[in-house]
């Protein structure tokens, strides 16, 4: 293989290694921004779920608390037990108005139902009756936020937590709070969507009173020992994701999420267990929506099977615009390869495969050039053959461009690297030397009569060629037409010393 041809497919392949990266790197922007987008659809989508269900439990405790609000008799119980001191006997004569409304709320998991006046004091709880007089917004946290909302930790230990006031004669009188549990939302999303929840709270936001008590029970989280979750959840059977799966990934989503559950975020991942691929998706929780304090996530667990299109779609363009760059490529190649072959065919002589006149021009112009600027020699030979005429004339036109190929032959066989052969014209040959002096090209023109004359032609007796042989001297040659005409004219001068011989310009 030419070095040329070797430099070629060089360049062809750097070009194709240079798309390809190119190639690589967009294809992998764009699956970037597919999965990003993506997930932020699932983020959007575990919003929207969250606030419907708890809207449903919304309305639900706000119908409740309503008619509560809208009871004379209620609202002037609420005010007698303040001030009254019978209190034991208006109490229970308050929980047995309030318990229909209780058990309704129950048949749909309200399992909290509690009355406290403006100051924090409790006055009545329906799921514990025998437990009153404690105060809410007993300052039991280091926490800024919870220091200014006291009453906010025990809620946020609670669940989800409503809370409405009632006003009796224009006056705050009392508040009502209801709320479910985080399991119970938990339960209700999945029965409504096609995912299993969590619910992880961060450690500063539990008190160290229920971690120890173990009234409400909190487990570390697998996934970051900052989090914790209610033990229903790990009792609790799955019904879209196995608990053992879910252990899988969360074991997985440990290492990755070390500093990610930090940022207080919503963002999504993509785990595969077992060949399959999960969306785990993370909400940002936080009490009455004030997103400045973020008390831990609620996360979905999702079986998905889009996530690995994108790996699909990505290997998938890849291969389409390798396809592309290489198919591009070899018609580029073979354009190339075409114009080399025109430009092939244009500068060289058909019959004898050397090059013709045009290309001498084009040669002979870059040689005197580099000669002038080296200060190098340059010489030509112009050279004919003798009695060609009468070759053909003899033998015919066949024979006669048999004679012209095996010249031609004789010619490649014997010249040097640097010299450059071409048929001039008819019997007309042109040998055109650099770096050779006058000296050396009749030497050289010598070498190729004798080669000639002791060739042994088939059909033919005997073929001999004269020759002329001149230097390129910048003072007597302003173009390249005088140099051609000086070998010419030692070439006639060969002609009528008696053919067959050299003979040097000037």
């Amino acid at each position: 293989m030419s070095k040329k041809n070797i430099l070629k497919i060089f360049i062809f392949f750097s070009i194709y290694t240079i798309f390809n990266l190119i190639l690589f790197f967009y294809f992998q922007q764009d699956k970037e921004n597919r999965i990003k987008l993506y997930f932020q659809q699932k983020v959007d989508k575990l919003f929207s779920e969250y606030r419907a269900t708890q809207n449903g439990f919304k309305m639900l405790s706000n119908f409740v608390c309503d008619n509560i609000n809208n009871r004379e008799d209620i609202l002037q119980l609420i005010y007698k037990l303040k001030t009254s001191d019978d209190k034991n006997r208006l109490r229970k004569k308050l929980f047995d108005k309030l318990e229909k409304y209780y058990t309704l709320l129950k048949k749909y998991r309200f399992y909290y139902l509690t009355l406290y006046y403006p100051d924090g004091r409790v006055f009545l709880r329906m799921h514990q009756p025998y437990k009153y007089g404690d105060n809410l917004y007993k300052k039991n946290s280091s926490l800024d936020f919870i220091k200014n909302n006291p009453y906010l930790l025990n809620e946020i230990e609670t669940g989800i937590i409503y809370n409405y006031q009632l006003f009796y004669k224009g006056k705050l009188l009392a508040l009502v709070k209801t709320s479910i549990s985080y399991d119970v939302l938990k339960q209700e999303l999945t029965k409504l969507f096609n995912s299993d929840y969590e619910y992880i709270l961060k450690k500063e936001f539990i008190s160290k009173k229920t971690l120890k008590s173990g009234h409400k029970l909190f487990i570390q989280s697998d996934i970051n020992d900052n989090f914790f979750y209610e033990e229903t959840s790990i009792k609790r059977d799955r019904t879209r994701v196995a608990n053992q799966t879910i252990n899988k990934i969360n074991l997985i989503l440990k290492e990755r999420l070390k500093d990610k559950l930090n940022l207080d975020k919503n963002f999504a991942e993509a785990v595969k267990v077992e060949n399959k691929y999960y969306i785990v998706t993370f909400l940002t929780i936080s009490p009455f929506q004030q997103k400045r304090y973020n008390i831990g996530y609620l996360i979905s667990y999702e079986q998905d099977n889009t996530y690995e299109i994108f790996d699909s779609v990505f290997w998938y363009n890849i291969i389409l615009g390798n396809i592309i760059i290489i198919l591009i490529l070899i018609f580029v190649f073979y354009v190339l390869q075409m114009n080399e072959k025109l430009k092939l065919i244009a500068s060289t002589d058909k019959l004898t495969g050397l090059f013709n006149r045009n290309k001498f021009y084009e040669i002979i112009s870059n040689e005197i050039e580099r000669a002038k600027r080296y200060n190098r020699p340059l010489s030509l030979i112009i050279f004919d053959i003798d009695h060609f005429k009468k070759i053909n004339d003899t033998f015919g036109h066949n024979i006669g461009d048999y004679v012209l190929k095996t010249i031609a032959t004789i010619i490649k066989k014997n010249i040097r690297k640097n010299d450059t052969p071409f048929r001039w014209g008819g019997e007309e040959f042109i040998v055109l030397t650099p770096e050779t002096d006058i000296n050396g090209a009749a030497t050289f023109a010598e070498k190729l009569r004798e080669a000639v004359e002791n060739y042994k032609f088939d059909k033919v007796v005997k073929v001999t060629i004269s020759l002329g042989v001149a230097q390129y001297d910048p003072k007597k040659d302003k173009d390249i037409d005088s140099l051609i005409n000086r070998a010419d004219e030692a070439l006639y001068k060969s002609k009528e010393s008696g053919r067959n011989r050299v003979t040097i310009a000037d």
